[in-house]
This record gives structure tokens, sequence and C-alpha cells, in this order.
């Protein structure tokens, strides 16, 4: 009977603290899904864009292409980090040849994704992706103090005819008052990468002479 009564109490012992054990699960970080990136990888956008010129009553320009960035090798910078050589080609409205535009760069660490184009270094998201989060986009660069931060994280939102699941939205900017309006935003869908960006850059609002430019690129295929 005493052998019996060991043989339970041993059983409830190592079942509660087995099961103890599995309560406890590792936390899985997914920030970086928000920005994947390899060789091979493509991302082809729409982009529509408004052209004010300034000049008194003229009719603003508005121009609609498509814009595809390819991921063509990786290589080492100048502090040791593994970066991504990114070419950018553009096809024109009822064009059938993409065009070559430029070459830029972009790199992934633990902590952060830059983006180096026109030799402009900027932090464009800064990981782990946290609610309410705010950094200096600039700080890797001489152009000065840029507020960026997460306005939203996490959220299911849908850009153009496609619904994502997680997506993290960035304000990159922001500075409007009754004459001008200055903005720009991102959003990076989870698996996918940049899926929209905005951006605005208006002055003499409402009036006759309004110049600056927006415009808006839509995500319309991801290839890996």
């Amino acid at each position: 009977m005493k052998k019996i009564v060991i043989a339970l109490f041993l059983a409830v012992f190592l079942g509660f603290f087995g099961c103890k054990k599995n309560v406890v699960e590792p936390q899985i970080d997914i920030s970086t899904k928000y920005v994947p990136i390899d060789s091979g990888y493509s991302w082809t956008y729409r982009m529509d864009s408004i052209v004010y010129s300034g000049f008194a009553n003229a009719k603003p320009d508005t121009f609609s292409y498509k814009v595809k960035n390819t991921v063509v090798s990786r290589f080492l910078d100048n502090v040791g980090q593994i970066s991504f050589r990114i070419e950018k080609w553009y096809l024109p409205q009822g064009g059938k040849t993409w065009l070559y535009a430029r070459t830029y760069s972009e790199t992934q660490t633990e902590l952060a994704y830059f983006r180096n184009d026109f030799d402009h270094k900027q932090l464009v998201v800064s990981l782990p992706v946290l609610e309410d989060k705010s950094w200096d986009g600039n700080l890797y660069n001489s152009s000065g103090f840029i507020d960026f931060y997460y306005e939203k994280v996490h959220n299911s939102d849908s850009i153009g005819l496609v619904k994502y699941d997680s997506v993290c939205t960035i304000i990159q900017d922001e500075s409007r008052n009754a004459i001008r309006s200055f903005y720009a935003i991102e959003k990076y869908a989870a698996n996918v990468g940049l899926v929209l960006k905005e951006t605005e850059r208006l002055e003499n609002l409402d009036m006759p002479n309004q110049k600056g430019y927006k415009y808006q690129l839509t995500l319309l295929e991801f290839e890996h």
C-alpha cells in the first residue's frame, strides 16, 4: 500500500512540474517579418502623383506609372553589415519596356532597417515594432532631426484590393498648418514589406498659386 501511495505521489509531482514547464513558451519576435529581404525579392508598385507648378490658376500635372524594386545582390557595407543592392525600374503608362532608374541599398539588422538612397541613409524602421515608439529617422545622416513614429502596429489593413492581416504604420514627417502640408507615411505588411507610401509637400494651400507635389506608391505584386 505504501509503495502505491509513493508511486501516485511521484506521478502527481512529475505531472505538475511537467505541465508547468509546458506553460512557459518562448516569445517570438515577429518584427523583422515587416521588412523581409533577400536576393531575388521584387516588389512592383503603382505610382500616382500630382504636381502643382505654383503658377496662378495653372492646372496640376498628373502622372501614373509602375515602379519595380528588385534585390540583385548582397554585400558588406562600410561597417561590415550585410546589405542588399536594389535596382529601381519604372514602366511609363502605356509602355512595354521597363526603364532603369537607379540603384540604392537597404540594410536589416536586429534593431533597425536602413535605406540608403541618393547617398542619404535613413533609419526607416526601428525594431522591434512597438506602439507609440519614436526615433530620429536622420540619426545616421547630417540632415537634422526628423521624428519617425509608429502610429499603428500589428493591425489588419486593406491596401488597394488586398487585405493584410498584420500591418504597421509609420509617420515619417508631419507639419501642417493653414498654408502648407508636409507629411510622409509608410505602411509595412508582415512577410511582404512596404505596401504603401504616401508623401505630400504642398505650399500655398487652397490658393490659385498652390505649389508642390503629392504621390502615392501602392504595392501591386511581391515576388520572392
